[in-house]
């Protein structure tokens, strides 16, 4: 279910807003859909493992098989392993610089499958889906999707190249926050408001109608207590017109 919450979002939402990072999945042609990876910037990110940020110790093997399975792999010191992880956030290093993330998907021997990604123009100069040391090179700017007709393997090992424009996400950040009414659309534990002055009570409204939040005009409203899913967030403003967003809450 939380994978099908993800993709109507990306869907209705993600395509047309700015991201400091990408989400990558796996389609099977018979509509299994994966746990999307992220991976991507943050200024808050170092380094190493960051469990507030969702980059967190996972055991050295994945579960098991899912059907299509993507996961992102490196070599962890606190561990001195290799482990995995859905998320890979390196911090900002300068206004340009280039980062290899090690992508694998697992599925079922033989099965076709179709990797899907978004918002890959927002924060790189350029990007490529590597397999085989460029053996398979996909430019990931000018393509959202690589299919492939699996034959014969089971466990695929991607390269994922990118070429970071930070100055380029700074922008993008800056212009997010000025110009959107709410912020994050893609949200863990709050969300903001600007300009909330302008409004008289804000809601929040679940995928199957409920109000799950009602709240006076502030600037942050706390979502630490919703489940995974999309939310309609409906704005009343002094003079009773209505502005309507949506937003996608990840656990």
């Amino acid at each position: 279910m939380k994978a099908i919450y993800i993709l109507l979002f990306i869907s209705s939402v993600l395509y047309s807003q700015k991201s400091n990072t990408v989400s990558i999945w796996g389609e099977t042609d018979t509509g299994i859909i994966s746990t999307p990876v992220v991976l991507g910037l943050n200024s808050e990110a170092t380094t190493g493992l960051d469990k507030g940020l969702e980059v967190e110790i996972f055991p050295a093997k994945p579960p098991g098989d899912y059907g299509v399975l993507c996961w992102l792999n490196y070599f962890d010191e606190t561990q001195n392993a290799q482990v995995w992880s859905y998320t890979d956030l390196i911090p900002y290093i300068d206004t340009k610089f280039y980062y290899e993330h090690k992508l694998d998907v697992n599925l079922d021997y033989g099965r076709p499958y179709t990797l899907k990604w978004d918002n890959m123009k927002d924060l790189a100069d350029s990007a490529y889906l590597s397999l085989g040391g460029d053996f398979i090179k996909i430019d990931m700017l000018e393509n959202q999707s690589y299919y492939s007709s699996n034959e014969n393997v089971s466990t695929w090992n991607f390269v994922v190249k990118i070429w970071y424009n930070t100055e380029l996400i700074n922008q993008i950040n800056i212009s997010e926050q000025n110009g959107n009414i709410l912020y994050p659309t893609l949200a863990k534990d709050v969300i903001n408001i600007n300009n909330y002055n302008q409004f008289k009570r804000i809601d929040l409204i679940s995928i199957d109608g409920k109000t799950v939040i009602s709240t006076k005009p502030i600037q942050t409203i706390s979502i630490a207590n919703l489940k995974s899913g999309i939310y309609f967030v409906n704005l009343f403003k002094e003079d009773g017109n209505v502005i309507a967003e949506q937003i996608l809450v990840i656990k």
